[in-house]
């Protein structure tokens, strides 16, 4: 039976695998569009908050590690990629203590706040 209020055409339960492949591909590829423009190393709030020290300390390090893996920094020499590392891992103390305190601001700290926090220490160890 064909639904009165959808066209013949979109109502379709006998639809053939090609069909449904396509729609698949559709919401995989929507989905994807919206993770990536995630950034690599996004956290919230409500995750960082649930962090234990030891935690909290060795998600920068792996932020850290995700953002030189990135590709970002190809151009660099290794020389000046070890420099980026080292000012990063010095500056992890403070990166915490920032994401700490913008985080007990509660719901005034909006989803992206921690990642321009770390993009500020970022750009602030680059050569």
């Amino acid at each position: 039976m064909i639904s009165p209020l959808l066209p013949p055409r979109v109502y379709n339960p006998g639809a053939g695998e090609r069909e449904r492949g396509m729609l698949r591909s559709a919401v995989g590829a929507a989905i994807l569009g919206v993770l990536g423009a995630m950034p690599v190393n996004a956290i919230e709030c409500s995750k960082w908050s649930r962090l234990g020290d030891a935690e909290k300390t060795e998600t920068l390090y792996r932020m850290i590690q995700a953002k030189l893996a990135s590709g970002e920094f190809g151009e660099y020499t290794s020389v000046r990629h070890a420099a980026v590392r080292q000012c990063l891992e010095q500056a992890v103390p403070g990166i915490r203590q920032d994401f700490d305190g913008t985080c007990s601001q509660g719901l005034s700290a909006d989803m992206e706040a921690l990642d321009r926090i770390f993009e500020g220490y970022v750009a602030s160890c680059i050569p």
